[in-house]
This record gives structure tokens, C-alpha cells and sequence, in this order.
């Protein structure tokens, strides 16, 4: 099989809900003859926002630090291949074509035998471990998809647990309040292992910090370390953070919101060091000043791409807008997959511009662009055009946002920020 062959192979298999137990990642991984308990560190990370960044700075770190690193991460901008990074580098085809026809051919044959049923991101999951594995690679970063209690990276052992900031979100399998969704956040956690927790509300901590006591497991928290200076330079998109005497690092982020996963990443750092790892505090400086991640506050000219979805990641969006551009007229391109879709969410999105194309980001999963144009316009009253396509529908707001000297804000779905970036020419491999 070819690596497109792969990759649509994998996306056409339809999920069928969340899953009830890790048993069937387990299983493929013993296919593979790959073990649950890897022979390099593993760092897995879980929250609602947040996660995705943190991971990014520290596949950076540990590079800078001379760590071959593998990073799983997901969903994906433009291709299935970012999700899985080697090296910093999303996989390539030839490395993506062999190991998927493998993952594949065992899962096939497990399905035969078991009469199971496996998703894709069971799939990609156990892909990513067998593509790091033939990779040789040093160390090994997995963000959870959704939730964590029974996500299918939980099925391998860590070294070493952060949970980000958690917010509302997949509630129709997590829960319907910050503590339920926070409890199976912290299934992630294992007797003994060492956890990095961001800063959170109490709601959520307090649930995560009883399931730690149980398993007795070290917590660091990261708003224990206060900041001595905080510098946001939104022009030059960093943020510059200062601790005690021991840290003094610029990130390549916009957003004040990234303060709270440098602290983490900074807490994991030491977490590191103290298991053995050598990351000097030049490999810390260095990978998270020259990260590339993109689709977060990302410009480009007078376009503002950011991957929020969710009614946390929205209202961090808008302070930043508020904050970095108050005053100046926007137009907001926006589409989202149905799931995502609740009056909270809505909201937020309308709160960003009082003209507003709607687009569907995905053909599946996403809400067409006619419905969600609908839903808008009743929750706020603005003007809401309706788009056939991406690329339609980011002409016309580009056109308004002439007309009104405006900017345009493109959010609501990573699928989105995807399209978008693709239709602007800009490379999802970081060249």
C-alpha cells in the first residue's frame, strides 16, 4: 500500500463511539509484537486546551537537547503525517506506507479472529508506536485524542503524566461538568508516576488530585512557580517569561494563555532531569524560542488563523484579539464539526465579529455551512453569509473584510485552519 492508500484506508473506517476498555490497542499492539512498556521515556499528556502546544515545546526542547523524539498529536492541520513527527519532522511517506500496511494487515486479521471492530485512531495510535519504534527514536511524547481514561494512548505505559488545563468539551462521552470531565482526564495516571498539572479551576484539580493521592503519585503543579516578569510581545508573536533565577525563556507563541504551558513544560523539564535526562537550560531557551507550531494565533498578512473550537479556546481567542487589536473591524470565517456545536460555543464565535461566513470544514462530520449561517444569525442578529466551500467562502470574507477594512479571524475547527492554511500556500511540513 502506498501512504495515501494508508491514510484513507484508515478514515474509512467510521467510529463506533467511545470505546470500553484498552484491551483491543493492547492486543494490536502485541500483533505488532510491540510491548506497552516502551524502553524510552514516554511522556503523556491529557487536558482540554493546551495540550496540543505543550506537546510542541517539548518535542522542541528535547531536540535542542539531542533527543530523537517521537511526537504523536492530533487531530492534524493539512495532513495526516504531522500527526505523527520523527525527529521534529512529520513521517514520511515511504516509513508511513510500511508500517500502516502492517498496522493495517494485523488489524484486519485481529478483526477476523476476535469479530471486533477497530477505529482509526486506534490505528494511529498503534502506527505511531511502530513508526517510533523502527525510527529509534529516544524519547516519545502522545497526546490523548478525547478524555484519557480510555483513549488508546493510555494503553501504553508512561514515565511520565501532564494534564493541561481542562475545560468543556466532548461532553456527550466525558461528562457534563468539569469534574466528571476532569475525572476521566485523570485516567491517565499510573501508581507512582510523576504528574505536571497545569493551572486549573478548582473544580477540576480537586478531582485530579484525589485520584493522585490514591495512586500516590508525585504532583508538581505549575501555578506553584510565580512568574517574576511576564512580557507578551504580540507584534513579534513571543511571549517572554521569567522565574526566579532559573528560567528566563522567549517562546515563539502568541498569547498570553501560553504562560501557564510554559510553566508546565518548565516542570516537566526538571521532572526530566531528575529521571536522568540531560537537557541543559540552553536546549530549554533555544527549542522553545525557535518552536514552529503552527494554526494558533497564527498571521498571515491581515488573515489571523487559530485551531479554538471549544468555549475555553474561544474566549482566549477573543482576548488576545481584544488585547492585540482592539478597535479594528473584523470579519470572522468560521465552520465546525457538528459535535462541537453548543449556544456556549456559538457564542463565543459571534462575540469575535458582527460579520460572520460560514463554511463546513469537513465533509463528514462537519455542520454545513447553511445550518450553522441559521444558528448564528438567530443567537446574535449579524450578517451571516453561507459558503459552498472553503475556498469560496474565504474569497467572500476576504472581499467584506476589504470593504471594511477589516481583518479576518478564521476559527472554529482545526479541519479550518487546514483548508485555510493549504488555500494560502503555506507548507505543513515547517519548510
Amino acid at each position: 500500500m502506498t501512504a495515501q492508500e494508508v491514510i484513507d484506508a484508515i478514515h474509512a473506517r467510521q467510529s463506533t463511539g467511545f470505546k470500553s476498555s484498552l484491551q483491543l490497542t493492547q492486543k494490536l499492539m502485541a500483533e505488532m509484537q510491540l510491548n506497552t512498556k516502551l524502553t524510552v521515556p514516554v511522556i503523556h499528556v491529557a487536558g482540554t486546551n493546551g495540550k496540543g502546544s505543550t506537546c510542541a515545546m517539548l518535542m522542541s526542547v528535547l531536540e535542542k537537547a539531542g533527543y530523537r523524539t517521537g511526537c504523536y498529536t492530533s487531530p492534524f492541520l493539512q495532513s495526516y503525517h504531522e500527526r505523527i513527527r520523527i525527529g521534529g519532522i512529520p513521517i514520511d511517506d515511504e516509513l508511513l506506507a510500511s508500517v500502516g500496511t502492517r498496522v493495517l494487515a494485523a488489524a484486519e486479521h485481529l478483526e477476523q479472529v476476535y469479530s471486533v471492530h477497530y477505529m482509526p485512531f486506534e490505528l494511529g495510535t498503534v502506527l505511531a508506536i511502530a513508526a517510533f519504534h523502527e525510527a529509534h527514536c529516544d524519547a516519545i511524547i502522545l497526546e490523548t485524542g478525547m478524555g484519557g481514561r480510555l483513549d488508546a494512548t493510555t494503553a501504553i505505559e508512561p514515565d511520565l503524566c501532564i494534564i493541561t488545563r481542562i475545560g468543556m468539551d466532548h461532553m456527550d462521552y466525558l461528562g457534563n461538568t468539569l469534574g466528571a470531565i476532569a475525572g476521566e482526564k485523570a485516567g491517565i495516571l499510573c501508581p507512582g508516576i510523576p504528574l505536571v498539572l497545569n493551572a486549573m479551576p478548582k473544580e477540576a484539580s480537586d478531582v485530579i488530585l484525589a485520584r493522585a493521592c490514591a495512586l500516590n503519585v508525585p504532583v508538581q503543579r505549575s501555578d506553584d512557580w510565580i512568574p517574576r516578569k511576564v512580557e507578551v510581545f504580540e507584534k513579534s508573536l513571543r511571549v517572554c517569561v521569567s522565574i526566579r533565577n532559573d528560567w528566563d525563556v522567549s517562546v515563539n507563541l502568541a498569547g498570553k494563555h501560553q504562560v501557564e504551558n510554559i510553566l508546565g513544560v518548565l516542570c516537566a523539564v526538571e521532572t526530566l532531569r531528575d529521571m536522568g535526562l540531560r537537557i541543559p537550560s540552553s536546549a530549554v531557551q533555544d527549542g522553545l524560542r525557535e518552536l514552529h507550531w503552527p494554526g494558533r494565533l497564527e498571521w498571515h498578512g491581515n488573515i489571523l488563523m487559530d485551531s479554538a473550537h471549544n468555549e475555553d479556546g474561544l474566549k482566549t481567542l477573543a482576548a488576545y484579539w481584544n488585547q492585540t487589536c482592539g478597535g479594528k473591524n473584523a470579519v470572522l470565517l468560521t465552520g465546525m464539526m457538528t459535535d462541537k456545536v453548543t449556544d456556549k460555543v456559538l457564542y463565543e464565535l459571534s462575540k469575535l465579529s458582527e460579520t460572520i461566513v460560514t463554511v463546513c470544514p469537513a465533509e463528514h462530520r462537519g455542520m454545513s455551512a447553511e445550518t450553522l449561517a441559521t444558528r448564528l444569525k438567530d443567537l446574535s442578529g449579524h450578517f451571516v453569509y453561507s459558503s459552498s466551500s472553503v475556498e469560496e467562502g474565504l474569497r467572500l470574507a476576504c472581499q467584506l473584510a476589504d470593504e471594511q477594512q477589516a481583518c479576518v479571524i478564521v476559527s472554529g475547527s482545526m479541519y479550518l485552519v487546514g483548508a485555510v492554511r493549504t488555500l494560502l500556500g503555506l507548507s505543513w511540513r515547517g519548510e
